[in-house]
């Protein structure tokens, strides 16, 4: 009788076991993620950047569309 009330409270050796590894694992989405938002903010704040400096400058033309500033900032290739 006490194997079926362990189930019932939760009381079994793998639960501290199931709480380690998912901190565990936790701790691994952390430290993946961290590069890929730094790349993301990056690519916002260039962006950004791409679209103001074009605008303050008439001289070259309209204004920056966000499809080309995306295109500059990701290297693909120059504003027309």
């Amino acid at each position: 009788m006490s194997k079926e009330m362990a189930i019932v409270t939760g009381k079994l050796p793998q639960i501290p076991i199931f709480k380690t590894l998912a901190v565990i694992g936790a701790a691994i989405f952390l430290i993946q993620m961290d590069p890929i938002s730094k790349d993301a903010h990056y690519r916002v704040q260039c962006i950004q950047w791409n679209m103001t400096e074009r605008a303050k400058a008439p001289n070259r033309g309209e204004t920056m569309h966000l499809e080309s500033a995306t295109r500059v900032c990701n290297g693909l290739g120059g504003v027309q």
